[in-house]
Formats: structure tokens, C-alpha cells, sequence
């Protein structure tokens, strides 16, 4: 009996995939980018699943010059298509982080991710920020949701996905709502553990 090779597999379902209709994607990402500081587990996840095949639009809130962003065109191949906010929005981040920095910070620092956990010791993702700055994020939310709501729901009247992805608060919340209106399966992904790799180890 023959035995298909890994190469053979893998191309074997890339033709599956672009000879088949339901092969686009849609990433609703919110804060969640490919930045300067790189986000390995976004951009590896468009990376790989667009070399499969797939056609993925993602939906991302940051505007399309802002600062600490990487170019979606200099990493990924055209199945990555980026919907990023107008540039004229700019201004109006940097404040937002203006703001949040200046009266948001609780002072205590954000976990170092080589911390190494005590028994029973718990860490919250937000304590960096006091109640005001969680406000910001909240306030983000609200604003968020629906103008991104209307920006997708824009794109689907024109390209039907198989798929919402929604990275962390803002996305997921998305595309949960869009998912339960439009009847489209949705995968949730949230970034970030205060776990060690020694702490899952013992569990």
C-alpha cells in the first residue's frame, strides 16, 4: 500500500481548499495587529493559514499608518487581505493612550511573563490600570463593537466567509454577535496566560 508523504497530504488539501467554496475567512482582530514588537501568534496564524489556501479579510482597529504597526503587504502573501481604520483616526489613538497612561495607571507594573507563580497566587490581566483606565477600555468597547459591526457586515453583503475568527475582547465579541445573526460558525481565540510553562507542567 502506498503512503502518501507529508508534501502530498498538504498539497493534496490545498487543492481541496481552493477548488472548494468555502475557503475565506473573516479575522475580526480589534487592538489585536501585526506590530513592530511582531505578535508571533497573529501573524504566524495568517501566515500559515493563508499559504494553505485560505482568503482571509482581517478586520483590525488600529489605523492603516499608525506607528507601531508592520506592513500586512511586506509579510504576508495578497490571500491576507487587511481592513484597517482611515489614517485621520490617529490622533484620536494617540490621546485615547495619552489619557490611559496619565491618569489610567494603578502603578502597579504589568506581570513580567518570566514571573514564576506561587501556589494560589493569582494574576489579573488588568491591574496595571485603575478604574478609570479600565474605563477607557470599556468605553473602547462600547464605541467599537458596532462601528465594526457595520464595517463587516459592509464586506459580507460582498464576500461570504466560511468562518468569524475573533482575537480577544473586542473581536470575540464581534464575532459572536455577527455569528449568532448571520448564522456562521465562529472560533474565539484570546491571547496571553499569566502561566508559566513549569506551572502547566504541574497541573
Amino acid at each position: 500500500m502506498a503512503i502518501a508523504t507529508v508534501q502530498e497530504l498538504n498539497s493534496s488539501k490545498k487543492s481541496e481548499v481552493n477548488g472548494g467554496e468555502k475557503n475565506i475567512l473573516f479575522v475580526i482582530s480589534g487592538m489585536a495587529d501585526v506590530d513592530i514588537a511582531s505578535n508571533p501568534s497573529m501573524k504566524n496564524t495568517l501566515k500559515h493559514l493563508s499559504e494553505f489556501g485560505y482568503v482571509i479579510h482581517v478586520f483590525a482597529a488600529f489605523p492603516k499608518s499608525y506607528r507601531i504597526l508592520q506592513d500586512p503587504k511586506a509579510i504576508f502573501n495578497s490571500n491576507v487581505i487587511y481592513h484597517r481604520s482611515p489614517n485621520f483616526l490617529i490622533p484620536l489613538f494617540d490621546f485615547a493612550k495619552f489619557v490611559k497612561d496619565l491618569f489610567g495607571r494603578s502603578g502597579q507594573k504589568e506581570t513580567d511573563q518570566s514571573h514564576k507563580l506561587l501556589p494560589n497566587e493569582k494574576v489579573e490581566y488588568y491591574d496595571e490600570y485603575n478604574f478609570f483606565g479600565r474605563m477607557i477600555f470599556a468605553l473602547f468597547l462600547f464605541i467599537y463593537v458596532p462601528i465594526e459591526i457595520v464595517r463587516v457586515l459592509f464586506y459580507f453583503a460582498k464576500v461570504r466567509p466560511s468562518l468569524f475568527y475573533g482575537i480577544n475582547a473586542q473581536g470575540s465579541t464581534v464575532a459572536r454577535l455577527l455569528g449568532k445573526i448571520l448564522k456562521v460558525p465562529v472560533v474565539q481565540r484570546w491571547h496571553g496566560s499569566s502561566y508559566t510553562e513549569e506551572d502547566i507542567a504541574k497541573m
